[in-house]
């Protein structure tokens, strides 16, 4: 994988491009074999009410920058709530996850060092159709949980409940 051209990496893509991950949409911008194993970059889409479940990587520090949409990201204790422009700091081990508070949320992950974009990525499925959100799917949990688990990464509760 090549990495993208910063002029054009957070320009709008075409569905197809990306995965679907659970209900989201999600594109890799660039991979650890692009970065010497630094970083990895994902271009994520959510509709309102996502959250993933409530979890802890051990491996790795993640940052989110929104793009559109409003996010309520938790961190700890700590609720943050985050629009266009703004970003959220997720520490290896401490207990995160997010919400999407508005319609729709574009954001970009940051995950140094690079290598947990495999667990995204071995977890998703192709997208069918022109939507850049797929229909709402039935989470397999213990399927999930086991997937994280590969990837060093514990589920610990449940996504956030609505805002």
């Amino acid at each position: 994988m090549t990495t993208t051209n910063p002029e054009t990496a957070a320009s709008a893509h075409h569905p197809a491009e990306g995965r679907w991950f659970l209900d989201t949409w999600m594109k890799v911008l660039c991979d650890g074999s692009s970065t010497d194993g630094a970083m990895s970059v994902i271009d994520w889409r959510g509709g309102a009410g996502f959250s993933p479940p409530l979890h802890v990587h051990h491996d790795e520090d993640t940052a989110m920058l929104v793009l559109d949409g409003v996010l309520t990201v938790r961190v700890g204790d700590t609720e943050q709530l985050c629009g266009p422009g703004e970003l959220a700091w997720l520490p290896r081990n401490v207990p995160h996850t997010f919400r999407v508070d508005s319609g729709t949320a574009r954001y970009v992950e940051m995950i140094t060092p690079a290598g947990f974009e495999a667990f995204h990525t071995e977890g998703s499925r192709e997208v069918t159709g022109e939507a850049f959100l797929p229909a709402p799917t039935p989470v397999d949990v213990p399927a999930l949980v086991a997937h994280a688990a590969e990837h060093n990464c514990d589920i610990i509760g449940p996504p956030m409940g609505p805002g």
